[in-house]
């Protein structure tokens, strides 16, 4: 198993400042979207998407969590603090917890 990981591609790279500079920039029309996306080394759908949606925080890669992120966050702060007492949790155990935690929240049969 290797001891440092590297990171093989450079999805998501950039940082949320470049994403409001450029965002920015494109709105007071001193570039156009492609300029400002090489500039900025943001995709072009990325940097369209946040200028429509105006939504300029970055999202994770991947699938995102199904009881949502806040929720998701609670569930594993509880099944943390279970393991400082000592109950080590099955994965069995864990997902009877996920089980009747999306019933308390009110996300049945997800």
């Amino acid at each position: 198993m290797p001891r440092k990981y590297q990171r093989r591609s450079n999805r998501a790279s950039w940082t949320e400042e470049n994403l409001r500079i450029a965002v920015e920039r494109v709105k007071n029309n001193s570039l156009n979207a492609n300029q400002a996306s090489k500039m900025y080394n943001i995709r072009c759908r990325t940097l369209n998407r946040c200028l429509a949606s105006k939504i300029m925080t970055k999202r994770t890669l991947g699938k995102h969590p199904l009881l949502g992120y806040e929720n998701e966050i609670r569930l594993v702060t509880h099944i943390k603090r279970l393991q400082q007492f000592e109950f080590a949790p099955t994965a069995s155990h864990v997902r009877s917890i996920a089980y009747n935690f999306e019933i308390a929240i009110g996300k049945e049969n997800i």
